[in-house]
């Protein structure tokens, strides 16, 4: 469950620096491989969900490849307001991701990037495991730490985390696997690539935070700005993506 400290500091960042959500899936997904993959799955899918779907960037490029019923979940009025205009046809649900209103076996594809490191993740999987069918896939993306990692912000132990509101941020590609192999799926592939970070995002936010209307909110997902976001990409020190595709085993 999400605290009402980090609902607060996620919604605050959006209002205050204005929301953009990028389109070009390299954003969301680091392993080109990886989302190739899972593209021949969704070919298939009929429902598919996203878990923590934000601003629906994850939502956007699954719409493109499948015409299998969508479903956005996240706590944010204003992400979710952001998909709506990017996703039409999703349907989108305020909930937290660890208790759902959604149905036992609703769905043969789940996703989720960047979600479970914010939450209790032994409550998000039995979650998980309650609404994906038998046999279905589970995407998931996360954040692997390791010893020399270093970013701008810090955790209450003063150590540096990716984000102040992360609950944790693996150790291990290995550890995070066996978490999987607890709740019954198959590791079917796993990518540890790279994470980068824009260095034209401070400015881009400085100008949003300034202007924050619609023209200024809708601009940095244009090709160009994104082209521009990706070519300024620098990997962040000692910090991974871990990205994984399982699948629940049949009962």
């Amino acid at each position: 469950m999400y605290a009402s400290s980090e609902k607060v500091h996620f919604e605050t960042q959006y209002r205050n620096k204005g929301f953009f959500s990028p389109k070009d899936i390299q954003f969301a997904i680091y392993d080109k491989e990886i989302w190739d993959f899972a593209k021949k799955i969704l070919l298939d899918s009929r429902m598919v969900v996203d878990l923590g779907s934000g601003g629906g960037t994850v939502l956007y490029n699954i719409s493109k490849v499948t015409a299998a019923s969508l479903t956005g979940v996240d706590f944010s009025d204003v992400a979710a307001t952001y998909l709506k205009k990017i996703v039409p046809q999703a349907t989108i649900l305020k909930e937290d991701v660890t208790e759902t209103s959604l149905g036992n076996g609703a769905f043969d594809f789940v996703v989720s990037t960047m979600t479970i490191e914010h939450v209790d993740d032994d409550k998000f999987l039995k979650e998980v495991v309650r609404i994906l069918k038998s046999g279905g896939y589970f995407f998931v993306t996360t954040i692997l730490r390791t010893n020399n990692a270093w970013y701008f912000y810090k955790d209450r132990q003063g150590r540096s985390v990716l984000e102040p509101t992360h609950l944790r941020e693996y150790s291990s590609l290995d550890s995070f696997l066996k978490l999987l192999d607890r709740y019954g799926f198959t590791i079917l592939k796993a990518k540890t690539p790279r994470i980068k970070f824009p260095l034209v995002d401070p400015f881009l936010k400085l100008i949003f935070g300034f202007f924050c209307n619609e023209f200024w909110n809708t601009l940095p997902a244009t090709k160009p700005i994104e082209f521009l976001r990706k070519m300024s990409r620098v990997p962040i020190p000692g910090y991974y993506a871990i990205e994984v595709i399982a699948q629940k085993q049949e009962i």
